[in-house]
């Protein structure tokens, strides 16, 4: 494994630096593996496995051969920066989904206050328009009954001269009436003349 001599800067950074050399260290240790046969393969990882000697140690029995089997890889434990990365990507999509269904309720609530507002706007409008009709109703009523009280000076203008008229008649009516009062008289003392 080799060994990076420079730090990082970030802590993503210092993940790959230890994740690449592992990586190039297992890929030629598959190779290895790979090329060589099974027995030879077997002689390796025991020689591998097996310390240097002591001094007054006997060295360990080999390992039992693996028999072409590839090694298993090392699990690798979940680190703290992906962890939090995922942890912080559901609670974003979580409050994302939540916040958005309480914008569309509320968008959906403000939609109907606001078309109940628009009806109720309608029928005021309507309430006004027909009050609106009404007052032109009155206001042709009054013309017309400006006309008509036009009309009736007109009548209290005629209703004067035919009282003139009634007067002049009423005078002359009491004129014929005198002289023929005085015709009368005079055919009274005629007749009286006669008889005598």
């Amino acid at each position: 494994r080799t060994v990076c001599n420079t730090t990082p800067a970030t802590p993503v950074m210092a993940y790959l630096a230890r994740l690449v050399p592992r990586r190039a260290a297992w890929q030629q240790l598959v190779r290895r593996n790979s090329s060589q046969t099974p027995s030879a393969a077997a002689d390796a990882s025991a020689a591998k496995a097996t310390p240097p000697p002591a001094a007054k140690a006997t060295p360990p029995p080999p390992a039992a051969p693996t028999k072409g089997k590839l090694l298993e890889p090392v699990k690798k434990q979940p680190s703290r920066i992906r962890a939090v990365f995922f942890g912080f990507l559901a609670g974003l999509t979580t409050s994302a989904a939540a916040g958005y269904v309480y914008l569309t309720d509320e968008v959906s609530a403000s939609g109907m206050v606001l078309l109940d507002s628009v009806a109720q706007l309608k029928e005021d409008v309507n309430k006004l328009s027909s009050r609106l009709d009404a007052v032109d109703a009155l206001k042709a009523e009054l013309v017309q009954l400006r006309s008509a009280a036009a009309q009736r000076q007109d009548l209290f203008a005629l209703r004067s001269e035919v009282m003139t008229e009634k007067d002049a008649l009423v005078a002359d009516l009491t004129k014929h009436k005198a002289e023929v009062w005085q015709a009368q008289e005079e055919v009274y003392k005629a007749l009286e003349r006669r008889s005598k």
